[in-house]
């Protein structure tokens, strides 16, 4: 039965998402926006943290393990269902990626995931499985092989050539969702149908019982071993409450522990940056200028500075919009780079790779503000000569914001705000006026209903005056 509400909740929600695009209509918002995209200042080393997808905010994203909040956007992701990821050989993730909606059935896809930018970038689809799923994705050190679960069997998986090759059945009689593998190469499963948690022989497949995992789990995915310290930590979501949980599975009874409960949100394709080899000796960035959530910085003649840390020979500078990182240096050691000409008013990312021809360390997530335009247009008591529409301010604003627009002549306006999917999130004005200047509010919470941090667009429509500007809403 759960296996059948697994499909049907994914299924509805891919077709919710799919409908938005296409149709217009309200935005599908998470409900916990307290941990969402959070880069004011404060942020937990990279020391241990978890890569995942979040299928309500349909990003890419870290998190501090164990804390589990809060969560840094890296990329927004199209309409696909990523799954399963792990990390393997040559410090490489790799993603399985469902089709949505499921029906009729096409090939599961195999991705590559940057950790850098947060990109996902498509190797080809799986091959050999048949009708059965990716569920679940694992790399063993031991003897250097991949392995991919479906509901009901274990496959032996060439990452080369995307091909998948049987090895066995569970005989649990269930619906396994996704695989685990430590140091020692013993392979750890959970399956959302018995509710119980298995020891996987990845000679035969066939799962042998650890013991209940002591809550109700359905359509959650995601498992991963913190190699640093052996935790194995899962992201579900629990049945009994419908929301997303980061719980940690204990090896011997196999119950788990709830860490942090992430409210209304499934965080899928979860990895841990860990790896059973020695430590980087090279380790991250730090004391970046501008500081990290620094505001007012000027648009011209910017330049980000860092510390790069000791044995650094290569460095890899990324930096763009927040959801938009982009690779903008490779090359030697450097410490500081150039920027060109930013927009006013906008929030920009970076961070930076430090490495040696063996390995690299990955710097957090950095963030600064730009100041507002000093040549905005001022608006005036007499009546206006032209159509035109401001930057909201604040800018990154919460949880309200201010819009000042003009226009010249009496005209039919309209001014709405819609998502990054263009998903119309709530029309602000609809109505004739007269001409003259105008201001107005926009608040991110609307009666019960709360909008997710992220960026959203809004755009004034007067007679033949078509304008839009972008805003940024941080919690």
């Amino acid at each position: 039965m759960k296996h059948y509400l697994f499909i049907i909740n994914i299924l509805f929600f891919n077709l919710l998402v799919i409908a938005q695009h296409q149709l217009s209509i309200s935005p599908f918002v998470s409900s916990n926006d307290k941990y969402f995209v959070n880069f004011s200042g404060e942020q937990s080393n990279l020391t241990n943290i978890a890569y995942g997808f979040s299928n309500v905010g349909l990003l890419s994203l870290y998190t501090p393990i164990p804390e589990g909040t809060p969560f840094t956007v890296l990329r927004l992701f199209g309409l696909e269902f990523p799954i399963s990821m792990c990390k393997g050989e040559n410090e490489t993730y790799y993603v399985t990626v469902l089709h949505t909606p499921p029906i009729p059935p096409m090939p599961a896809k195999l991705y590559q995931f940057d950790q850098s930018t947060g990109a996902f970038n498509l190797l080809g689809s799986i091959n050999g499985m048949g009708e059965e799923e990716p569920l679940g994705i694992a790399y063993n050190t031991v003897d250097s092989l991949y392995y991919i679960v479906s509901a009901s069997n274990l496959y032996l998986f060439d990452i080369s050539s995307r091909i998948a090759s049987l090895i066995g059945p569970f005989n649990t009689g269930g619906m396994m969702i996704d695989l685990s593998i430590n140091c020692d190469g013993i392979c750890y499963g959970y399956d959302i149908e018995t509710d119980n948690s298995y020891i996987i022989d990845l000679e035969s497949g066939n799962a042998a019982l650890l013991g209940p995992l002591g809550f109700d789990a359905n359509y959650g995915q995601g498992m991963s071993i913190d190699h640093s310290t052996g935790i194995i930590y899962l992201s579900v979501v629990n049945n009994s409450s419908l929301t997303g949980q980061l719980r940690t599975l204990d090896p011997v009874t196999g119950g788990t522990t709830l860490l942090v409960d992430w409210g209304f949100e499934q965080i899928s394709a979860f990895a841990i940056e860990s790896s059973c080899s020695p430590p980087c000796t090279v380790g991250a960035a730090t004391n970046p200028v501008p500081s990290n959530g620094a505001t007012n910085i000027p648009i011209s003649e910017n330049i980000l500075t860092w510390n790069n840390s000791s044995g650094t020979d290569q460095v890899k500078v990324y930096f763009g919009e927040i959801g938009n990182l982009e690779l903008f240096y490779d090359g030697q050691t450097i410490d500081s780079v150039e920027l060109p000409l930013l927009n006013y008013s906008q929030t920009y990312v970076w961070r930076v790779l430090c490495r040696n021809e063996e390995c690299g360390t990955l710097s957090l997530v950095w963030s600064f503000t730009t100041m507002d335009n000093p040549n905005q247009v001022e608006f005036e008591d007499e009546t206006p000569i032209r159509f035109l529409i401001q930057q909201n301010y604040p800018n990154p604003f919460n949880p309200t914001t201010k819009i000042k627009y003009q226009i010249p002549e009496i005209s039919f306006v309209t001014i709405k705000v819609y998502d990054v999917l263009g998903n119309e999130v709530v029309t602000l004005v609809n109505e004739e006026k007269p001409a003259g200047s105008y201001e107005i509010e926009f608040q991110s919470t609307m009666g019960s209903r709360q909008l997710a941090s992220g960026i959203y667009y809004y755009q004034l429509m007067a007679g033949h005056y078509v304008e839009t500007k972008k805003m940024i809403l941080l919690k």
